[in-house]
């Protein structure tokens, strides 16, 4: 992600900044509770840095940039070991990103939510939220990643039953019972041929 960062005036249009600094606040997240007390230090002090344009961007556009900002904000609060508030904050980021039509994000925030539960030990809770994840990551399209969560957890496909996205009036992804959805792997075959 450091490296990444001194290439981004590179690659702006091929990596947002958003979604960078998303992914490296993730990382740090990642190996936070690894590190010693010189690096947590500087780890916060990024993260602090990183929280703080992603506010700004969220004032510029919160349709664009909100679900990844309370994502951070999520992880943040699972650092501070503030539960509530984390488990208030990955719901929001779910909520948003899905309102918002970035499915990617909401089935990043669904599986870390999951994670969070898992560390709790709250089992049942976190169930719920992995199978969330993996309905949009098999939404998505991310069939290598709903095999490796399904794996991981031991989360089955629910009557072999794909979620479906709808958006006004198309709907993308398998769909039972529904004469009238347009399937996304349908599309992308007879758009490949």
């Amino acid at each position: 992600a450091e490296i990444a960062g001194g290439l981004q005036p590179f690659c702006a249009g091929f990596v947002p900044r958003a979604e960078h600094a998303l992914f490296y606040a993730l990382a740090t997240a990642a190996v936070y509770p690894a590190a010693n007390r010189e690096q947590r230090a500087a780890y916060d002090a990024k993260l602090a840095a990183i929280r703080e344009q992603m506010h700004r961007w969220v004032e510029l556009c919160a349709e664009n940039t909100e679900h990844m900002q309370l994502l951070v904000e999520a992880e943040c609060a699972r650092l501070r070991d503030a539960r509530i508030e984390a488990a208030d904050l990955y719901d929001r980021a779910i909520a948003s990103a899905r309102a918002n039509g970035y499915l990617n994000i909401e089935a990043l925030a669904a599986e870390l939510a999951g994670r969070f539960w898992l560390a709790a030990g709250k089992q049942d809770f976190a169930r719920i939220y992995l199978d969330k994840a993996l309905d949009a990551y098999c939404a998505w399209g991310a069939t290598g990643k709903a095999d490796d969560l399904r794996a991981k957890h031991g989360l089955a496909v629910a009557g072999g039953v794909t979620a479906s996205i709808t958006s006004s009036s198309t709907t993308l992804g398998a769909s039972a019972g529904r004469s009238d959805a347009l399937d996304l792997a349908t599309l992308l075959k007879a758009s490949q041929a």
